[in-house]
């Protein structure tokens, strides 16, 4: 019996190339070739797919990673502080703390995955997960009267000192990615049609991981708030393993270009907004009194946790829909060739099996 992908991905000869940093020509870069000046090789291949070599990376960049890369461990390292000294309480500072370890763990992927394969839209990702976060913080710091905490007086300064440059960097290295597309030209080569379906199937992917993100942190936010039963908490917990299992698929399927698979991840993808609208009807009963007059946020944190709730619930919402439309673009450009070129070899061995 065939195998279940009809395209096969055996290499020719004709796909072996020479060129640097810009220097492909129709088609892309084998693993190996030569960044300019010789010797070094500007992409390595590996079992996950293309990666730019260290001595690739530029010096901008580098700091990029340095302060972006101390911010990311601060925030972990305060997270595991907070998670510990307030887990018999189960406040909103073990709920923050959950949130930031979460989200430090994104933001660490981002930014490697980002600059390692030069994926704009995952730093810009980032950079909107850091200026999330900082919101998130200062909100935490005035309800909670974080100036009694020197804890919370050394967060929220690390957090101001290293975000704005990590910001800064991430715009110019966003745009520079924009404008070059480099990384891309050596994958897919000269072919313009080739390189719009790729920073089109970038964007899908890429959305994807924003879009787990954005669903486990509405998790995390209604599951410690206290205003479900267990048996809520524990529906809603299951939710963490059903979003993995979707947007894990939802990557697979598009860059194996599986119409059947992509077809049951857009019906089955129609679930999570269902469970953001229960989520986000939850919240605004939680706003409202029994006068039904909206509760304003107080000195109390936990009385703003239903707006932070919902808020988040929102954009998760907008955030799906706009996913499942970026998955039926690319749908629609399945079977253009773009598969051979960028299927990594762990999945390209996956699909070459026999059943």
């Amino acid at each position: 019996m065939q195998r279940p992908f009809a395209d096969s991905f055996e290499s020719s000869s004709e796909d072996s190339r020479k060129g640097g940093r810009g220097g492909a020509v129709a088609g892309g870069i084998i693993p190996g070739e030569l960044a300019p000046g010789g010797g070094t090789p500007a992409i390595s291949e590996t079992q996950l797919g293309s990666r730019r070599t260290i001595a690739n990376i530029t010096a901008k960049e580098w700091a990029f990673l340095a302060i972006t890369g101390a911010g990311v461990l601060a925030g972990a390292a305060f997270a595991i502080y907070f998670l510990a000294t307030n887990a018999a309480d189960m406040n909103s500072d073990f709920t923050l703390a959950l949130l930031l370890l979460m989200n430090a763990g994104f933001a660490a992927y981002y930014l490697l995955d980002g600059v390692f394969t030069e994926r704009a839209y995952e730093l810009l990702a980032l950079v909107g997960t850091e200026i999330m976060l900082l919101v998130y913080l200062v909100a935490n710091f005035v309800y909670m009267k974080g100036w009694e905490s020197p804890v919370k007086i050394a967060r929220l300064t690390t957090a101001g000192v290293l975000a704005p440059p990590s910001v800064a960097l991430g715009i110019m290295i966003i745009y520079e990615y924009f404008s070059s597309g480099n990384f891309i030209f050596r994958k897919v080569g000269a072919d313009a049609s080739l390189q719009r379906l790729c920073r089109r199937l970038f964007a899908t992917e890429s959305v994807i991981k924003f879009d787990l993100q954005s669903t486990l942190s509405v998790v995390l936010l209604i599951v410690k708030s206290g205003a479900f039963s267990l048996a809520e908490q524990l529906a809603l917990g299951l939710g963490i393993g059903l979003s993995l299992l979707w947007n894990g698929l939802a990557i697979v399927a598009i860059r194996l270009e599986n119409y059947s698979l992509t077809i049951i991840l857009l019906i089955t993808g129609l679930i999570q907004p269902a469970y953001m609208t229960f989520v986000v009807v939850a919240n605004v009963d939680l706003l409202v009194d029994t006068n039904n007059t909206f509760i304003p946020a107080n000195a109390d944190f936990s009385n703003a946790s239903p707006n932070v709730s919902l808020a988040t619930s929102l954009f998760a919402l907008v955030l799906r829909f706009g996913l499942l439309g970026l998955m039926l673009l690319a749908m629609r450009n399945y079977g253009n060739g773009l598969r051979r070129k960028l299927v990594p070899p762990i999945l390209r061995r996956l699909t070459r099996r026999r059943v």
